[in-house]
């Protein structure tokens, strides 16, 4: 037989072993968590994570929070979470004021 034709061969023996395989792999029924917010996951754990924290940070993005007489949403003071939502931080000096507050929120997000 002729190398040319071996190798041809072997080629498109491999060609076609690796389509079966990513193939497999993408057909491959798998288990898909969704939270709900829409957000996909592939274990539970990890939907569980973030389902807490969405349920933490919900708290910051309902008004109702904001028309209290509270000052502080999770630790965090209301006047940051407004200017974080509203008018961002324009100036050093602003920025610099709520420094404290962005690293509760940091902290929290990390939990």
């Amino acid at each position: 037989m002729d190398t040319t034709l071996l190798f041809i061969l072997l080629f498109i023996l491999l060609a076609t072993v690796s389509l079966l395989i990513f193939g497999w792999k993408a057909l491959k029924p798998s288990r898909k968590y969704e939270a709900k917010d829409g957000t996909k996951f592939s274990t539970e754990s990890e939907l569980k994570k973030y389902s807490d924290l969405l349920t933490k940070l919900e708290s910051i993005y309902e008004e109702k929070n904001f028309q209290s007489s509270n000052n502080e949403i999770l630790d965090i003071k209301v006047d940051f979470l407004i200017q974080l939502k509203n008018k961002g931080f324009p100036d050093l000096k602003t920025l610099l004021r709520f420094k404290n507050d962005f690293i509760k929120l940091v902290r929290l997000l990390e939990d």
